[in-house]
């Protein structure tokens, strides 16, 4: 499913010193707050002590269709809690139907490094995560892709440094 959220694109590029690393390129650390927002490929981020004034940040800028489209939610904990904070991805479009590719990437996830428990995705994306920056290290899931997960596990939980989204 789609979700088209114009109040959610580009008030990053009001925060354009502030980066995740999309793609192969390196990252910096994502200003505070608990809840995030970043688009792709840019990797322009946002953040906000809470969901309201991350939603207040978003609706005072103007939007532009490059990123209006919610793909991913990276949740602080498990079974899509939001209490302790998220990180919204948002792209272009949808993702290929095909998970044979990588359609977006984030090669850090910056001060996001070491905080994903669960994750939901949209817009014919799938996730996967990497415990090193780069995609290096161990994948969740090993192979393949996953929508969504309550829980990425003991083994993951709290080690994620990168993600793909086919």
């Amino acid at each position: 499913m789609v979700r088209r959220l114009g109040v959610v694109v580009a008030v990053i590029a009001a925060f354009a010193g502030s980066t995740i690393a999309a793609g192969p390129a390196s990252g910096a650390s994502l200003p505070g707050g608990a809840y995030c927002a970043v688009t792709l490929p840019s990797g322009n981020v946002m953040c906000a002590d809470s969901p309201a004034a991350l939603t207040r940040e978003w609706n005072s800028v103007p939007h532009t269709e490059a990123t209006q489209f919610l793909i991913a939610r990276l949740y602080d904990n498990s079974n899509f809690d939001t209490s302790a904070g998220y990180l919204n991805v948002y792209a272009g479009g949808d993702c290929t139907i095909s998970t044979g590719n990588v359609d977006y990437s984030l090669s850090d996830l910056g001060t996001w490094s070491s905080r994903v428990s669960s994750f939901q995705t949209f817009g014919n994306c799938a996730t996967r995560l990497w415990s090193g920056t780069g995609f290096a290290g161990t994948a969740y899931p090993s192979s393949g892709y996953l929508v969504n997960s309550s829980y990425v596990g003991a083994a993951f939980n709290d080690k994620a440094r990168s993600a793909q989204f086919s």
